[in-house]
């Protein structure tokens, strides 16, 4: 698998080891990885997508349900052209949170990724960051998906997972996708 350096190239790996061991401490070790479950993003969304259905209509829900099912094929085509290495798996001394919800320290550049999977964009601030962008209009609740949003970002960097750029990216993308989708559904 070829490495490729990042989109914010050295910057974003000094940001990177910053976030990954700099600050590193047992409380960031047991509460981030929480924001870093695939299952969070998803119950979340399902949360919404039921109040959008039962506050909203039907027409509402099912606009943003298209908009956040686009994430899909857009983070795969993203992910193959952009094809680049996890930090894990491309840099060295990487604390990283696996699959088997255990802290490692990665030593080496050449650390196995079974699962083969690319790092830009990050897919958990896609999908979040799509319902941010759908409901950024409503002042009540946009604090809290912000700060749950840069939680899960700050997460990714944090467990070993992804870039800062990566979850940027991510963010801003979805962001962008969910904002249009509301203009369509009109909230």
């Amino acid at each position: 698998r070829l490495i490729r350096t990042p989109l914010f190239g050295p910057l974003d790996i000094k940001l990177f080891y910053f976030i990954n061991s700099g600050i590193k401490n047992r409380l960031f070790d047991s509460i981030l990885p929480f924001f870093s479950l695939d299952w969070l993003t998803f119950a979340i969304i399902g949360i919404f997508f039921i109040y959008l259905t039962v506050n909203k209509g039907v027409k509402v829900s099912l606009v943003f349900l298209i908009a956040f099912i686009l994430i899909f094929p857009l983070s795969i085509a993203l992910k193959k052209t952009a094809s680049l290495t996890r930090p894990y798996v491309g840099l060295s001394d990487v604390n990283y949170y696996d699959d088997n919800s255990q802290w490692q320290l990665v030593k080496s550049t050449t650390a196995p990724d079974s699962n083969n999977r690319s790092s830009f964009p990050s897919g958990h601030a896609l999908r979040f960051f799509v319902l941010v962008g759908f409901l950024w209009k409503r002042k009540k609740i946009r604090l809290l998906l912000l700060v749950t949003g840069l939680l899960i970002m700050f997460s990714r960097v944090y467990t070993g997972a992804h870039y800062p750029s990566d979850t940027i990216a991510g963010a801003l993308i979805a962001a962008y996708l969910g904002f249009l989708a509301q203009k369509i559904a009109i909230l």
